[in-house]
């Protein structure tokens, strides 16, 4: 799956998704901080993730009416739906061998709304001791709330297991 088609996707679910405060123009120092912002806080969120700390992933999403996940071509629904799974596969993970994201790309739409979007590969070990590799591309869209960017809505796909 391109970039470019993720791009298009987080950008059209945004715009549908959050209301954009245009009532001031953001500056390049604005758009800057915000991009920063939000690298620093996906940086996190994939720190949390290689050692398996359950409690800081899933403050990442929004649990909220907004929230939705789509991956791999189908929907897996909203805040519920998508920790309980992230807790089965953390549990079922003893550890990750490696974990890259790269040709990342920041859109930021507004004060309160911005989009990720970028490549990974990864390896991890199951409990059951078998290497599993991983790579493909995803799509974060986040919302600020009360000073905290939260994702709203994710897409992507693997695209090699």
């Amino acid at each position: 799956m391109k970039i470019t088609i993720l791009v298009i996707v987080c950008i059209f679910l945004l715009l549908t998704s959050c209301r954009t405060d245009n009532s001031q123009e953001l500056s390049k120092q604005d758009i800057s901080k915000i991009k920063k912002e939000i690298i620093n806080r996906v940086d996190q969120y994939f720190e949390a993730v290689k050692v398996l700390d359950i409690e800081e992933m899933v403050k990442y999403w929004s649990d909220s009416e907004d929230f939705i996940i789509a991956g791999d071509g189908k929907i897996i629904g909203g805040y519920k739906e998508w920790t309980d799974q992230q807790r089965a596969f953390a549990s079922i993970t003893d550890h990750y061998i490696f974990w890259e994201n790269k040709n990342i790309n920041v859109e930021v739409l507004s004060r309160n709304a911005a989009c990720y979007t970028m490549e990974f590969n990864n390896g991890r070990i199951s409990t059951s001791g078998d290497t599993l590799n991983t790579k493909g591309a995803w799509t974060y869209v986040f919302k600020k709330y009360n000073g905290d960017w939260k994702v709203i809505q994710t897409n992507g796909a693997h695209i090699e297991y």
